[in-house]
Protein backbone atom coordinates (compact mmCIF):
# COMPACT_ATOMS: atom_id res chain seq x y z
CA UNK A 1 0.00 0.00 0.00
CA UNK A 2 2.81 2.40 0.87
CA UNK A 3 4.38 2.06 -2.58
CA UNK A 4 1.02 2.68 -4.19
CA UNK A 5 0.50 5.73 -1.99
CA UNK A 6 3.75 7.23 -3.28
CA UNK A 7 2.64 6.65 -6.88
CA UNK A 8 -0.80 8.08 -6.11
CA UNK A 9 0.65 11.29 -4.67
CA UNK A 10 2.97 11.59 -7.65
CA UNK A 11 -0.04 11.17 -9.91
CA UNK A 12 -1.74 14.15 -8.26
CA UNK A 13 1.37 16.26 -8.81
CA UNK A 14 1.58 15.17 -12.44
CA UNK A 15 -2.05 16.19 -13.00
CA UNK A 16 -1.37 19.67 -11.62
CA UNK A 17 1.74 20.05 -13.77
CA UNK A 18 -0.12 18.94 -16.88
CA UNK A 19 -3.10 21.25 -16.21
CA UNK A 20 -0.83 24.25 -15.64
CA UNK A 21 0.34 23.86 -19.25
CA UNK A 22 -3.07 22.79 -20.62
CA UNK A 23 -4.81 25.85 -19.11
CA UNK A 24 -2.64 28.14 -21.21
CA UNK A 25 -4.30 27.06 -24.46
CA UNK A 26 -7.79 25.92 -23.47
CA UNK A 27 -10.94 27.55 -22.00
CA UNK A 28 -11.74 27.09 -18.26
CA UNK A 29 -14.59 24.62 -18.79
CA UNK A 30 -12.38 22.34 -20.88
CA UNK A 31 -9.63 22.55 -18.25
CA UNK A 32 -12.05 21.78 -15.42
CA UNK A 33 -13.52 18.82 -17.26
CA UNK A 34 -10.05 17.47 -17.99
CA UNK A 35 -9.26 17.80 -14.27
CA UNK A 36 -12.47 15.96 -13.37
CA UNK A 37 -11.71 13.10 -15.75
CA UNK A 38 -8.08 12.71 -14.69
CA UNK A 39 -8.71 12.97 -10.96
CA UNK A 40 -11.64 10.59 -11.19
CA UNK A 41 -9.50 8.01 -13.02
CA UNK A 42 -6.66 8.43 -10.51
CA UNK A 43 -8.93 7.96 -7.49
CA UNK A 44 -10.73 5.07 -9.19
CA UNK A 45 -7.44 3.23 -9.78
CA UNK A 46 -6.23 3.95 -6.25
CA UNK A 47 -9.54 2.77 -4.81
CA UNK A 48 -9.35 -0.50 -6.72
CA UNK A 49 -5.77 -1.07 -5.48
CA UNK A 50 -6.85 -0.41 -1.89
CA UNK A 51 -9.78 -2.80 -2.27
CA UNK A 52 -7.48 -5.55 -3.52
CA UNK A 53 -5.25 -4.96 -0.50
CA UNK A 54 -8.24 -5.25 1.85
CA UNK A 55 -7.93 -1.67 3.13
CA UNK A 56 -11.67 -1.09 3.50
CA UNK A 57 -11.49 2.09 5.57
CA UNK A 58 -9.15 3.70 3.05
CA UNK A 59 -11.48 2.68 0.20
CA UNK A 60 -14.29 4.57 1.97
CA UNK A 61 -12.11 7.68 2.22
CA UNK A 62 -11.12 7.34 -1.43
CA UNK A 63 -14.79 7.20 -2.45
CA UNK A 64 -15.42 10.37 -0.45
CA UNK A 65 -12.66 12.10 -2.40
CA UNK A 66 -14.27 11.01 -5.68
CA UNK A 67 -17.52 12.61 -4.50
CA UNK A 68 -15.66 15.84 -3.70
CA UNK A 69 -14.13 15.89 -7.18
CA UNK A 70 -17.57 15.66 -8.79
CA UNK A 71 -19.20 18.11 -6.38
CA UNK A 72 -16.51 20.73 -7.00
CA UNK A 73 -17.16 20.50 -10.74
CA UNK A 74 -20.96 20.57 -10.37
CA UNK A 75 -20.83 23.57 -8.05
CA UNK A 76 -18.58 25.46 -10.42
CA UNK A 77 -20.50 24.59 -13.60
CA UNK A 78 -24.24 24.70 -12.97
CA UNK A 79 -25.37 25.05 -16.55
CA UNK A 80 -27.93 22.21 -16.94
CA UNK A 81 -26.63 21.23 -20.38
CA UNK A 82 -23.05 21.00 -19.13
CA UNK A 83 -24.09 18.91 -16.12
CA UNK A 84 -26.20 16.66 -18.33
CA UNK A 85 -23.28 16.04 -20.71
CA UNK A 86 -20.96 15.20 -17.81
CA UNK A 87 -23.57 12.91 -16.28
CA UNK A 88 -23.99 11.12 -19.60
CA UNK A 89 -20.24 10.66 -20.03
CA UNK A 90 -19.74 9.15 -16.58
CA UNK A 91 -23.04 7.25 -16.26
CA UNK A 92 -21.61 3.99 -17.56
CA UNK A 93 -18.47 4.09 -15.41
CA UNK A 94 -20.46 4.94 -12.28
CA UNK A 95 -22.80 1.96 -12.81
CA UNK A 96 -25.96 3.95 -12.12
CA UNK A 97 -29.34 2.24 -12.22
CA UNK A 98 -32.72 2.86 -10.60
CA UNK A 99 -32.44 -0.05 -8.20
CA UNK A 100 -29.21 1.28 -6.75
CA UNK A 101 -30.27 4.92 -6.34
CA UNK A 102 -31.14 4.64 -2.65
CA UNK A 103 -27.77 3.18 -1.67
CA UNK A 104 -25.38 5.17 -3.89
CA UNK A 105 -23.57 8.25 -2.65
CA UNK A 106 -25.58 11.52 -2.72
CA UNK A 107 -23.23 13.13 -5.24
CA UNK A 108 -23.47 10.20 -7.63
CA UNK A 109 -27.25 10.20 -7.09
CA UNK A 110 -27.29 13.88 -8.08
CA UNK A 111 -25.51 12.98 -11.31
CA UNK A 112 -27.99 10.17 -11.91
CA UNK A 113 -30.94 12.55 -11.38
CA UNK A 114 -29.36 14.94 -13.86
CA UNK A 115 -29.34 12.21 -16.52
CA UNK A 116 -33.04 11.58 -15.87
CA UNK A 117 -33.87 15.28 -16.14
CA UNK A 118 -31.98 15.56 -19.43
CA UNK A 119 -33.66 12.41 -20.74
CA UNK A 120 -37.09 13.91 -19.99
CA UNK A 121 -36.10 17.21 -21.64
CA UNK A 122 -35.02 15.44 -24.83
CA UNK A 123 -38.18 13.31 -24.89
CA UNK A 124 -40.43 16.33 -24.59
CA UNK A 125 -38.47 18.55 -26.98
CA UNK A 126 -39.64 22.11 -27.57
CA UNK A 127 -43.34 21.18 -27.67
CA UNK A 128 -45.55 21.72 -24.57
CA UNK A 129 -46.07 18.44 -22.71
CA UNK A 130 -49.86 18.52 -23.04
CA UNK A 131 -49.44 18.70 -26.83
CA UNK A 132 -47.56 15.40 -26.92
CA UNK A 133 -49.26 12.03 -27.44
CA UNK A 134 -50.40 10.09 -24.36
CA UNK A 135 -47.59 7.53 -24.58
CA UNK A 136 -44.80 10.12 -24.81
CA UNK A 137 -46.40 12.29 -22.13
CA UNK A 138 -46.44 9.30 -19.80
CA UNK A 139 -42.78 8.51 -20.49
CA UNK A 140 -41.74 12.11 -19.75
CA UNK A 141 -43.79 12.20 -16.56
CA UNK A 142 -42.38 8.87 -15.33
CA UNK A 143 -38.81 9.92 -16.10
CA UNK A 144 -39.25 13.17 -14.19
CA UNK A 145 -40.88 11.26 -11.33
CA UNK A 146 -37.80 9.01 -11.16
CA UNK A 147 -35.56 12.09 -10.94
CA UNK A 148 -37.78 13.54 -8.21
CA UNK A 149 -37.51 10.32 -6.20
CA UNK A 150 -33.70 10.39 -6.40
CA UNK A 151 -33.47 14.09 -5.48
CA UNK A 152 -35.93 13.67 -2.62
CA UNK A 153 -33.72 10.91 -1.26
CA UNK A 154 -30.72 13.28 -1.28
CA UNK A 155 -32.71 15.93 0.60
CA UNK A 156 -33.71 13.43 3.30
CA UNK A 157 -30.13 12.20 3.74
CA UNK A 158 -28.33 13.76 6.73
CA UNK A 159 -24.78 12.74 5.75
CA UNK A 160 -22.07 15.32 5.14
CA UNK A 161 -21.90 14.36 1.47
CA UNK A 162 -25.65 14.93 1.13
CA UNK A 163 -25.36 18.40 2.66
CA UNK A 164 -22.93 19.34 -0.10
CA UNK A 165 -25.31 18.09 -2.79
CA UNK A 166 -28.57 19.29 -1.21
CA UNK A 167 -28.67 22.90 -2.52
CA UNK A 168 -28.51 21.71 -6.12
CA UNK A 169 -30.94 18.89 -5.36
CA UNK A 170 -33.48 21.35 -3.93
CA UNK A 171 -33.16 23.67 -6.92
CA UNK A 172 -33.62 20.82 -9.39
CA UNK A 173 -36.58 19.54 -7.33
CA UNK A 174 -38.26 22.93 -7.48
CA UNK A 175 -37.88 23.10 -11.26
CA UNK A 176 -39.14 19.53 -11.69
CA UNK A 177 -42.19 20.17 -9.52
CA UNK A 178 -42.98 23.22 -11.66
CA UNK A 179 -42.71 21.02 -14.76
CA UNK A 180 -45.03 18.50 -13.12
CA UNK A 181 -47.46 21.32 -12.16
CA UNK A 182 -47.08 20.42 -8.47
CA UNK A 183 -46.96 24.04 -7.36
CA UNK A 184 -47.13 23.61 -3.59
CA UNK A 185 -44.19 21.18 -3.59
CA UNK A 186 -42.26 23.51 -5.90
CA UNK A 187 -42.81 26.39 -3.47
CA UNK A 188 -41.69 24.17 -0.59
CA UNK A 189 -38.47 23.08 -2.30
CA UNK A 190 -37.56 26.66 -3.26
CA UNK A 191 -38.36 27.93 0.26
CA UNK A 192 -36.24 25.23 1.86
CA UNK A 193 -33.29 26.20 -0.32
CA UNK A 194 -33.74 29.88 0.57
CA UNK A 195 -34.15 29.11 4.27
CA UNK A 196 -31.39 26.57 4.86
CA UNK A 197 -28.83 27.80 2.32
CA UNK A 198 -29.37 31.56 2.20
CA UNK A 199 -25.72 32.12 1.25
CA UNK A 200 -26.10 29.89 -1.81
CA UNK A 201 -25.99 31.75 -5.11
CA UNK A 202 -29.45 30.40 -6.01
CA UNK A 203 -31.07 31.23 -2.67
CA UNK A 204 -32.54 34.62 -3.60
CA UNK A 205 -33.81 33.30 -6.94
CA UNK A 206 -35.36 30.35 -5.10
CA UNK A 207 -37.12 32.69 -2.68
CA UNK A 208 -38.40 34.80 -5.58
CA UNK A 209 -39.61 31.67 -7.38
CA UNK A 210 -41.63 30.59 -4.35
CA UNK A 211 -43.22 34.06 -4.12
CA UNK A 212 -43.96 34.26 -7.84
CA UNK A 213 -45.60 30.82 -7.89
CA UNK A 214 -47.83 31.82 -4.96
CA UNK A 215 -48.75 35.13 -6.60
CA UNK A 216 -49.65 33.38 -9.86
CA UNK A 217 -51.87 30.84 -8.09
CA UNK A 218 -53.77 33.62 -6.33
CA UNK A 219 -54.07 35.65 -9.54
CA UNK A 220 -55.48 32.63 -11.39
CA UNK A 221 -58.19 32.17 -8.75
CA UNK A 222 -59.11 35.85 -8.80
CA UNK A 223 -59.28 35.99 -12.62
CA UNK A 224 -61.66 33.02 -12.61
CA UNK A 225 -63.83 34.57 -9.93
CA UNK A 226 -62.95 31.76 -7.53
CA UNK A 227 -62.32 32.04 -3.83
CA UNK A 228 -58.62 31.72 -3.03
CA UNK A 229 -58.09 28.61 -0.83
CA UNK A 230 -56.61 29.41 2.56
CA UNK A 231 -53.81 26.89 1.97
CA UNK A 232 -52.71 28.92 -1.06
CA UNK A 233 -52.70 32.17 0.91
CA UNK A 234 -50.82 30.47 3.76
CA UNK A 235 -48.15 29.17 1.38
CA UNK A 236 -47.85 32.62 -0.19
CA UNK A 237 -47.50 34.31 3.20
CA UNK A 238 -44.80 31.84 4.23
CA UNK A 239 -42.94 32.48 0.97
CA UNK A 240 -43.18 36.25 1.43
CA UNK A 241 -41.91 36.02 4.99
CA UNK A 242 -38.97 33.90 3.84
CA UNK A 243 -38.05 36.40 1.13
CA UNK A 244 -38.44 39.54 3.24
CA UNK A 245 -36.70 38.11 6.30
CA UNK A 246 -33.49 37.34 4.41
CA UNK A 247 -33.54 39.98 1.66
CA UNK A 248 -35.72 42.88 2.94
CA UNK A 249 -33.88 45.55 0.94
CA UNK A 250 -33.27 43.72 -2.31
CA UNK A 251 -34.72 45.69 -5.22
CA UNK A 252 -36.72 42.68 -6.38
CA UNK A 253 -38.14 42.08 -2.90
CA UNK A 254 -39.10 45.55 -1.63
CA UNK A 255 -42.38 45.70 -3.57
CA UNK A 256 -43.61 42.62 -1.70
CA UNK A 257 -43.69 44.32 1.73
CA UNK A 258 -47.10 45.68 0.79
CA UNK A 259 -48.32 42.23 -0.32
CA UNK A 260 -47.31 40.70 3.00
CA UNK A 261 -49.02 43.46 4.96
Amino acid sequence: IQGGKVQFEQGKKDIESYLDVFAGTHPPLTVDFRRLAMEYYLYEQWGEALAEAGAKSQVVECNKEIQKVFMEFLNKHKNPEVQAQVAQIFSGRLRMDDGDAASMSPVIALIMATTKIDEARKLQGDVPLNARCDELRERVTKTRAAAIKILDGICKNDSQAAKAAKPQALWKLGVLYVNQLDNFKAMGAFRELARDYKDNENALDAAMNAVNIGAQLIQMCEERGQEVPWETREQYIESLQQLLTNWPNDKRAVEYHFDLA
